[in-house]
């Protein structure tokens, strides 16, 4: 590296070498560096769904639902399932779990009609947006619809292995969280 810098300067680029030897120190020396770029600049912009349509018959993410506010749980269609949604239409309502995090993603089943009701996914402690469902004016969206939360994006979470909490906050008439035995990550 000292090589490749003492040419740069006998080139005469020496500040554009400066510039990248630091930059590469910062990344490596800083891995929260490279998490923060990524989930600030490239992760809003990625897909937040898998684009299939089904629910999975059970969840293997060690998972709890350690609080609720405002939520009112309601028998789905769909025979084992059930789902959330505000119990006062006019206030939002809150959802806190409890998760070992140990994948860099989880899939979760928000359904929504209208663009006034949103499910959207918050670090609990940290109020890092992990993901923004909103519904369409036209119809509801797709039962087993799946959406991501990418899990590396949490404040300690970029390969690691730890507990983590995460608030999921439903607003509008129509906003819905689905769930199987208890669980709403999948």
């Amino acid at each position: 590296m000292i090589i490749a810098f003492k040419r740069c300067t006998v080139a005469g680029c020496a500040g554009v070498c400066a510039a990248a030897l630091c930059l590469f120190l910062i990344v490596y020396s800083y891995p929260h560096y490279f998490q923060t770029a990524y989930c600030t600049i490239v992760e809003p912009f990625t897909a937040r769904e898998t684009g299939l349509s089904r629910l999975f018959p059970c969840s293997n993410i060690r998972q709890s639902i350690i609080g609720k506010v405002n939520v009112v749980e309601n028998q789905a269609d769909v025979p084992g399932w059930t789902f959330y949604t505000p119990d006062n239409k006019d206030e939002p309502a809150y959802i806190q779990i409890q998760l070992t995090k140990d994948r860099s993603s989880v899939i979760f089943y928000p359904r929504a009609s209208g663009h006034n009701s949103t499910v959207q996914v918050w670090e609990k402690d940290n109020f890092v947006l992990l993901n923004n469902f909103s519904g369409d004016d036209k119809s509801w969206s797709p039962i087993g619809s799946q959406k991501t939360v990418c899990l590396d994006c949490l404040t300690h979470g970029y390969g690691k292995e730890y507990t983590a909490r995460l608030t999921i906050e439903l607003k509008g008439p129509w906003a819905q969280l689905w769930s199987k035995d208890n669980n709403v990550l999948f």
